[in-house]
């Protein structure tokens, strides 16, 4: 048997799992610290890389698809105000599209990239 490669007991997995779970917060926090700042090696990276790309992965289906669509849709979204009607849009995409422009035309101008000559600007929550 090579070096380094067994199965483990049911009783050493029994011991180790009663040893998990008695650490006690000072030990977390020492195991913890203990990792920070380390970087795995370029080889450790390319091995957990080629790990994961080999990982077999069940296609997701298109309700889940749809789903998570809906839960992500407008979330980091920052508000847009028609200032001449008050309109309150919850993204740029949004805003664009009500006037029939690309989303970066509205988001350069609203940035500062571009002159902004529209009626556009972001909403600031007056709280």
């Amino acid at each position: 048997m090579p070096t380094g490669v067994y199965q483990r007991t049911e009783e050493t997995r029994k011991k180790m799992s009663i040893a998990y779970q008695n650490r006690t917060e000072e030990h977390k926090k020492k195991m913890s610290e203990a990792r920070k700042g380390k970087k795995h090696s370029e080889e450790a990276r390319r091995k957990m890389s080629e790990s994961q790309r080999k990982r077999k992965r069940k296609p997701l289906s298109e309700e889940t698809k749809r789903k998570i669509g809906l839960k992500s849709k407008g979330r980091n979204c920052k508000k847009i105000i028609n200032t001449k009607t008050g309109f309150i849009y919850n993204s740029i995409e949004q805003a664009a599209k009500s006037i029939s422009v690309k989303r970066t035309y509205l988001s350069d101008r609203l940035t500062g990239r571009v002159k902004n000559e529209t009626d556009f600007d972001y909403y600031k929550n007056k709280t």
